[in-house]
């Protein structure tokens, strides 16, 4: 691991583009230090525990054509494979895109998207687990074809997928919307067998007051076993923005009503009002049956006040150094440090 550090480093230092920001981290009551460098190509950290994380890589290939490497979810291509996470490379041109997609220890794919429709051919591991415990409409095995169609207009959107395999069969999550005025209507099914959504939802605005009010109800998977329940979830959100004065008043009130697959019912309401203007915010929040949580603070430097325990973070920047001096609810200290440098290669002479 050691041997390879400095090689990451000179690989991400060569691949930067013409400037290039260098910041080190640490926390003096943990031990934790990290490297971050950021540019228009690539942010990559290194950490003192040997992990190497990156977010989106973006090269350009000449003419509109661009490579782009990222990591997320693989839902955000085809919504019925869920929260798993993948690793993507991606060739984009302005009307199409090649993504070639791995989910670790899960297979790997390469999808085709231009405009509204996009179109893939995956190859899934055998699932190596006991078929008591897996719905099998919910696992992909062997080759799966997948088709999707997402199209928004200015009433009404669609997001249709259909999928196949040996094991799924054939399979589709549908996602409508329409809207008249203030009103937005929204209907959703699946990715997963019996889940199903529908919301409700009324926006008004007038300058600087607006208002919005909405409703939800959606049901989990089928229950699958004996004495299962299927899970139900209800429920209802209302928000008001007033101008007072040079402040904006925000309050809100949220009630929701689950239904767990074991048949325990959990409500929950919520009343938050802030006060807000410019960086400076002063939150009131109360949650039902446990208490009240007041926080105050101006964007840099926050107090807050949770359940008889107080909290604060303070931020302090002279010149390339931040200082971050944070006291927890159980009498707990750190002090976070960082230095930040700006590395200018556009002269031909690093600075």
């Amino acid at each position: 691991m050691k041997a390879l550090l400095p090689i990451v480093l000179l690989f991400s230092l060569s691949i930067l583009g013409a400037s290039t920001t260098v910041m080190i981290q640490g926390n003096s009551s943990s031990g934790h230090y990290a490297l971050e460098l950021k540019s228009s190509a690539l942010s990559i950290s290194l950490s003192s525990n040997g992990t190497v994380n990156h977010s989106t890589v973006t090269l350009p290939l000449g003419g509109t054509w661009t490579l782009v490497a990222r990591e997320g979810a693989a839902k955000v291509h085809y919504p019925s494979l869920g929260t798993i996470r993948m690793d993507e490379v991606t060739v984009a041109h302005p009307k199409l895109a090649i993504h070639a997609l791995s989910i670790k220890k899960k297979g790997a794919g390469i999808s085709l998207e231009s405009g509204p429709l996009s179109l893939a051919l995956f190859s899934f591991n055998d699932q190596w687990q006991d078929s008591l415990f897996v719905r099998y409409r919910e696992v992909y095995e062997g080759t799966a074809f997948f088709a999707r169609l997402k199209r928004d207009g200015t009433r009404c959107g669609v997001d249709v997928e259909v999928s196949f395999s040996e094991r799924r069969s054939c399979s589709a999550t549908t996602s409508t919307w329409v809207g008249a005025g203030p009103l937005r209507l929204v209907e959703r099914f699946g990715p997963s067998p019996g889940e199903r959504e529908m919301e409700a939802r009324l926006d008004m605005a007038h300058h600087r007051l607006s208002a919005s009010l909405s409703l939800t109800t959606a049901l989990g998977c089928e229950a699958i076993y004996s004495g299962e329940f299927q899970e139900k979830r209800t429920a209802i959100k209302s928000e008001l923005r007033v101008p007072l004065f040079t402040f904006m008043v925000h309050l809100s009130l949220e009630t929701s009503l689950a239904l767990s697959s074991a048949g325990e019912e959990t409500r929950n309401q919520v009343v938050a009002l802030s006060l807000m203007k410019g960086r400076w915010h002063l939150v009131l929040r109360q949650r039902i049956g446990e208490g009240t949580a007041l926080s105050a603070g101006d964007g840099s430097s926050t107090v807050s006040l949770t359940g008889g325990r107080i909290s604060a973070s303070f931020v302090t920047r002279e010149g390339p150094w931040t200082f971050t001096l944070q006291f927890g609810g159980k009498g707990t200290f750190s002090l976070l440090w960082r230095y930040t440098a700006t590395i200018d290669r556009g002269s031909g002479s690093p600075r």
